[in-house]
């Protein structure tokens, strides 16, 4: 069986989270690059507000609002 493209999320309800949670999913991305042979497809913060914007670290600020229709 091929395997599919992975991708890590983390939600908070406060943007004050954010750096924790990014430095989470970066320790996520390590894990999952050794142990599956490639990295997730992309890091994601949730948060309950803020706006939406990729971090220098490459992990992406989505608020809850940017992923309705």
């Amino acid at each position: 069986m091929a395997r599919r493209p992975l991708g890590a999320i983390e939600v908070k309800l406060d943007v004050r989270h954010e750096d924790e949670a990014a430095a989470s999913l970066l320790k996520v991305h390590r894990l999952v690059r050794s142990q599956h042979g490639g990295p997730p497809a992309f890091l994601a913060v949730v948060t309950g507000k803020g706006h939406a914007y990729r971090r220098p670290d490459g992990v992406y600020s989505l608020p809850i609002t940017s992923l309705r229709p």
